[in-house]
């Protein structure tokens, strides 16, 4: 099982910041999982939230500043986080966040940018808004998407075939709640990689033996525990 770092080391340093990032490698993660967003001059920003108050403390929506301005609060460009990781040998999660109105902007940018770095073999383009999914997979065949979801669907590959997708992206809830989604996802021919926004130190990821891949904020903890199996 590979062990993605949510949002970087984030249980242990502000969530998608360089600081985060460099923690998850030094840890040993497998990957980092990050959020895009498009600043107010287009360019690819790394953050999850629609506006900045819970992350940096600033009043306003990522979409009304320009990316020299959300650099001062710490947000970095995707283009910055793509130069820190090029060197690495880890796997890249990268979340499309819905930005409305902008999607096919979002993508083709996304895309120059992987491509720019020589990053496809490396890349995970994953998305909660399926039409960005599709239009992605409409414009490059080949790049690893993954779908994301916590709805209560019935045959959620189903739904990733729909939309071009070589991987499931279930919330940890879901894989509890519906026993044998991951070996049923695998015999359809998908990658499982389940994700959790746990508050607190675990290493019990017993529900999601059999995945691909799970994203923690403890890296850590979850690379000690794999190790000592």
């Amino acid at each position: 099982m590979s062990i993605f770092a949510h949002r970087g080391a984030s249980g242990y340093a502000p969530e998608n910041t360089l600081a985060a990032f460099e923690l998850a490698v030094n840890m040993g993660a497998d990957g980092i999982e990050f959020d895009v967003h498009l600043s107010a001059d287009g360019v690819p920003v790394v953050i999850h939230d629609e506006t900045l108050e819970r992350t940096t403390g600033r009043v306003g929506w990522v979409k009304d500043f320009t990316a020299a301005e959300l650099s001062t609060l710490e947000v970095p460009t995707l283009e910055t986080l793509f130069g820190l990781m090029a060197g690495e040998v880890i796997t890249l999660h990268v979340e499309l966040k819905d930005v409305q109105g902008r999607s096919s902007e979002m993508a083709t940018k996304v895309l120059d940018m992987i491509n720019k770095w020589r990053l496809r073999d490396r890349v995970v383009i994953s998305s909660s808004n399926h039409a960005t999914l599709s239009l992605i997979r409409e414009t490059d065949p080949t790049i690893r998407l993954g779908f994301t979801f916590t709805d209560a669907l019935l045959e959620p590959w189903n739904n990733a075939k729909q939309v071009g997708a070589t991987a499931l992206h279930p919330c940890l809830a879901y894989v509890k709640a519906v026993p044998g989604v991951i070996e049923k996802s695998h015999a359809e021919g998908l990658e499982v990689n389940v994700w959790t926004e746990n508050e607190t130190p675990t290493t019990d990821w017993s529900p999601a033996e059999g995945a691909d891949g799970i994203f923690t904020d403890f890296p850590d903890l979850l690379v000690a525990s794999c190790k000592s199996r």
